[in-house]
């Protein structure tokens, strides 16, 4: 029995020892179709970080040329590292092998040439879509455009020396224009213009470089900005441009509203956000806000950290004098 078990043992080891090199070989075939790629050894796989379509970070501090592939073995990325850092050259092909992006980097950042910038939509890595940026001596100069994975256009303008310039459109995931707008000395200046809180668009409508909106709300009754205010549908940017009027007009019945706001979960949370809802609100305002934030975030480092910036009062939810 025990030369047979010896000889078992053997065949054993040895069909281990050929399915662990299959399996291997099954690793480093994998996706390879490209000359390029079949070409490379296991170290060459493991060093350059030979992926099936997806990125793989370089080693820390790590210096040299450093590559990926797509799937079908076609060279994916091309870039100069020193210490872990882009400096130098990168190229990026697309899976068809076409050239669609090449630029230089200096210490980490884009200095010269055209980019792709890869950002997420609510989160979701199906929704992934990227932005085509120029660069110029460091600074974003020249044509730029957004898209999604599936190659529709989100996006398009131009900036000069890192502002925005002359005319820019938006499209939405179904390709439909929603904004188009000019731009003047690298502020909005005429027509229409979007911006993007994951999948959901803010428009701004200009004329001569006045904001319609915030005209629409100057206007508005204090019943009106209330219920802009209360709206969480709304966007936390609209809401606070709403409560910034109501502090403005310094009136008893805005006080508890401002109040009101800070009791809101979200701003409470996110005490900075909250500061900054009332710097227009007056003193009275600010105390309200740092007291509430003492009873709401108390043994926080959040809320001692704001608590500090005024002396102490009680907390007071009816309207101060002073408004």
């Amino acid at each position: 029995m025990r030369p047979l078990s010896s000889s078992l043992a053997c065949v054993l080891i040895f069909v281990g020892a050929a399915q662990c090199a299959e399996d291997d070989a099954t690793t480093l075939q994998r996706g390879r179709q490209g000359e390029a790629a079949r070409a490379l050894s296991k170290d060459e796989y493991l060093h350059k970080a030979y992926v099936l379509g997806e990125g793989v970070r370089p080693p820390a501090r790590f210096t040299g040329t450093w590559r990926t592939w797509y799937a079908n073995g076609q060279l994916q990325t091309e870039r100069s590292l020193v210490n872990g850092g882009s400096h130098g050259r990168c190229k990026q092909w697309g899976a068809g092998g076409r050239m669609v992006a090449s630029g230089e980097y200096r210490n980490g950042a884009p200095f010269d040439g055209s980019f792709r910038e890869w950002y997420y939509l609510d989160g979701s890595l199906d929704k992934h879509c990227y932005a085509v940026v120029s660069y110029r001596s460091g600074r974003r100069h020249g044509p730029y455009s957004e898209w999604t994975a599936h190659g529709h256009k989100l996006a398009e303008g131009k900036f000069s020396d890192d502002e925005r310039s002359g005319r820019w459109c938006w499209w939405d995931l179904n390709g439909a224009l929603i904004a188009d707008g000019e731009h003047k000395d690298g502020r909005p200046w005429s027509g229409a213009f979007a911006s993007r809180l994951d999948s959901r668009w803010r428009l701004q409508r200009y004329e001569n470089g006045d904001d319609l909106q915030l005209r629409a709300l100057e206007e508005a009754s204090v019943s009106e900005l209330s219920q802009i205010v209360r709206d969480r549908t709304k966007f936390d940017s609209d809401r606070w441009q709403a409560t910034r009027e109501l502090a403005k007009r310094r009136i008893p019945s805005s006080t508890p509203i401002l109040i009101e706001l800070l009791k809101d979960e979200y701003h409470a949370v996110r005490g900075s956000a909250s500061w900054g809802l009332c710097q227009t609100g007056g003193q009275d305002a600010q105390d309200a806000l740092l007291e509430y934030l003492r009873w709401s975030l108390e043994g926080s480092r959040l809320g001692t950290s704001l608590a500090q910036r005024r002396p102490k009062r009680s907390f007071q939810t009816s309207a101060p004098s002073t408004c």
